[in-house]
């Protein structure tokens, strides 16, 4: 069989054509020591580099390789097309304009990313979402937003959004403690600030939601446990207990428990309130129905005055607390001359221009005594009792 051989030169120049052999003698072609080209000079593409007139044909899977160490590929597998870096470094799009765009095959925008700018994402061509100066700008609804666990060695959160300082020193953070299937919303300065349990809903202010209330708060050392302001002169009410109830039924609108007992309630009736205090005979000893009332009362000091606070200046009857605790001791809360403790600034705190560390933050005020006018009955009652009793013998007399 005849057969062709390729054999270089020291010289020469051109182009060649290899036909097959018209007979069985072998056939010699000498070559150039430049480039090979093929085709003609005008369409001819040399080792170096050229261009292309025409298309090239890869198959699926198939790929075309770039780099040193194959480190980028592009291909299409036959359901999908694909531009995968395997190499180091990133893979990197520039354009030499402002945009680079991701558009669908009706030539409608699907993304869009611009230099010194922004980036704007599309539905159906419609913008839907885009970065600003600011922050992020989304049109239309979010009915949804998952947030994955973003701390993978940290098993108890399934999931957090912070919301931060531009020095990254204060701010919020929500988030869900799987651990305990509790939502939360807490500070760098508050753990725990705001608790809602999913799979009840209860809700805990400063602790943990409570398995029997919907409502749990607790309160600091030196802070309320609650505090509800009204401040509109029309305002309704700071606080309105509803009960739908048309039925008189056992229960009460507001229930007081101390040390796991309960001691005391507010309850209602279809036209009545009752402010109730713990009597139950089971919880006393030591009852004694023979002590002197009628000389305890003569002790009290009833007296007509006005509160300082009142522009009105508008007299009403009443006791001085201190003054009827040395009587009836129990019907009166808090102690003579007391103040509230003054807070100075710690390091730590948001301090007002002028104030420095130690400076006087709230000033002390008077922390006032309370009186209960009702755990005067018992004495009043026992005293109409005795002056009964005196007249009933002054007129047997």
């Amino acid at each position: 069989m005849a057969k062709v051989k390729i054999q270089g030169h020291a010289s020469g120049t051109g182009v060649f054509t290899v036909t097959a052999p018209n007979s069985n003698t072998d056939r010699t072609i000498t070559l150039p020591d430049a480039d090979v080209t093929l085709g003609t000079d005008a369409t001819k593409l040399p080792l170096a580099g050229g261009t292309m007139t025409g298309n090239t044909l890869h198959g699926d899977n198939v790929a075309s390789y770039y780099g040193a160490s194959n480190d980028l590929q592009i291909r299409h597998s036959g359901s999908h097309s694909y531009i995968q870096d395997a190499g180091d470094g990133d893979l990197i799009v520039k354009s030499n304009g402002t945009d680079v765009k991701i558009i669908g095959d009706n030539d409608e925008d699907i993304a869009k990313f611009t230099w010194n700018d922004g980036v704007d994402l599309f539905f159906n061509g419609s913008k839907k979402f885009e970065t600003t100066a600011e922050g992020i700008l989304v049109t239309g609804s979010v009915p949804t937003v998952k947030i994955l666990n973003n701390a993978a060695n940290d098993s108890a959160t399934s999931g957090k959004l912070s919301f931060m300082e531009n020095d990254n020193t204060n701010g919020f953070d929500i988030r869900y403690d799987g651990s305990a299937n509790n939502f939360i919303i807490e500070s760098n300065n508050v753990s725990n600030a705001l608790m809602i349990a999913r799979t009840t809903g209860h809700v805990g202010i400063g602790a943990s939601p409570s398995t029997s209330g919907k409502l749990a708060v607790a309160a600091s050392t030196d802070k309320h446990g609650m505090e509800i302001s009204n401040h509109g002169y029309y305002s309704p009410n700071a606080i309105r207990v509803n009960n739908a109830d048309t039925i008189n039924r056992a229960g009460h609108e507001i229930n007081f428990n101390r040390g796991g007992s309960d001691v005391g309630s507010i309850s209602t009736s279809t036209s009545a309130t009752s402010y109730n205090t713990s009597s139950d005979y089971r919880l006393k000893e030591n009852v004694d129905y023979t002590w002197d009332a009628t000389t305890r009362l003569k002790q009290l000091k009833p007296a007509r005055f006005n509160f300082i606070a009142d522009d009105t200046n508008t007299l009403v009857d009443g006791f001085l607390a201190h003054e009827a605790a040395t009587v009836v001791p129990e019907c009166v809360t808090g102690d003579k001359d007391a103040m509230t403790a003054e807070i100075l600034y710690v390091e730590g705190d948001e301090i007002p221009e002028g104030k420095v560390v130690g400076d006087v933050k709230t000033a002390a005020t008077i922390n006032s005594q309370g009186i209960d006018q009702s755990k005067l009955v018992p004495l009043l009652v026992k005293t109409i009792q005795e002056l009964e009793a005196r007249i009933t013998a002054l007129e047997a007399d």
